[in-house]
């Protein structure tokens, strides 16, 4: 994290780099958490439409077993949250 708790995955949708969002989704970044002014990377990632929004709703689609059973907690938590 910097020093306003944006994570990797927060500057990577900032800066609208789907394909680093995508890697790092995909290696088990938490699109759940919240930097200094309380948005997500989705949030932040909002500016760049379907490029960005796209991504994070494939995770929305995860199977919920499947990500139960490789032990990815967070990602429920993500689930239940209503898209933007």
């Amino acid at each position: 994290l910097d020093a306003n708790f944006c994570s990797p995955l927060h500057l990577a949708a900032y800066s609208g780099h789907d394909r680093v969002v995508e890697y790092l989704l995909n290696r088990g970044c938490d699109p759940a958490a919240r930097n200094h002014w309380g948005t997500t990377a989705e949030e932040e990632g909002v500016k760049y439409g379907g490029k960005i929004g796209g991504l994070f709703e494939r995770m929305r689609r995860r199977d919920k077993f499947e990500m139960a059973r490789q032990g990815v907690i967070w990602w429920f938590q993500y689930y239940m949250q209503p898209s933007l």
